[in-house]
């Protein structure tokens, strides 16, 4: 069950009317909610589908969305819902990386270096269904704690690849020949080829495991 955007952004918070009101300023107030909330669902709405080129890798694809019925509960619009996709995801799916699922990361808690952890990465996909829904490639970059937002780092990342089934499995990767761009905890961004190995780029995805990253980082 997918939770609503409302959880993600803030929820829309009324003070209604003092006890002992009129049924008329009841009415009033209640309808005045309603309105507040439908203003809301109505702003998620737009926030959801709206597509960022910087979230898209050039030598893969231009912005893309993909279009399917409303499943967030509540329900947004009950109808069809545009969610617009990105190509780029966090570390790491696992929870030993600097984004983890509702617990907050403070610089101190990074004691590996925040020159020596991985933040952001592009992620893999089948380039076969690019622009149609693929579980790991369709609610977009308003996800959560999903794969369309971060990926895992107990597998070295591997290069895009078209095939009839089967998505990115997870895992980090890209289109270009070689390797794939990082970004680290300082703000660094380097290419990093798909021979690192696995134990490295595991290390690079955990925030705090005390060992030195090998040579092949």
């Amino acid at each position: 069950m997918r939770r609503p955007l409302i959880l993600v952004l803030g929820l829309v918070l009324a003070v209604g009317p003092a006890a002992g009101a009129s049924a008329g300023a009841r009415a009033a107030g209640g309808k005045a909610l309603a309105d507040q909330v439908a203003k809301f669902y109505k702003s998620a709405v737009v926030a959801i589908g709206t597509t960022n080129k910087i979230f898209f890798c050039p030598s893969r694809r231009g912005p893309q969305t993909v279009i399917y019925k409303d499943n967030y509960q509540p329900l947004l619009t009950g109808g069809p819902i545009t969610h617009a996709l990105c190509d780029y995801a966090a570390s790491n799916k696992e929870g030993t990386g600097v984004v983890r699922q509702a617990i907050a990361t403070k610089f101190a808690t990074i004691t590996d270096g925040t020159s020596n952890t991985l933040l952001v990465s592009e992620k893999r996909l089948n380039r076969q269904y690019l622009g149609s829904r693929q579980p790991d490639d369709n609610q977009g970059y308003t996800a959560g704690f999903n794969y369309d937002t971060v990926r895992k780092t107990t597998r070295p990342p591997l290069p895009d690849y078209n095939a009839q089934v089967g998505d990115g499995a997870g895992l980090f990767g890209s289109s270009h020949t070689g390797g794939l761009n990082v970004c680290l905890v300082d703000g660094s961004v380097r290419f990093i080829s798909y021979a690192i190995s696995q134990r490295t780029w595991s290390l690079l995805g955990n925030a705090a495991d005390g060992q030195p990253l090998p040579s092949d980082f």
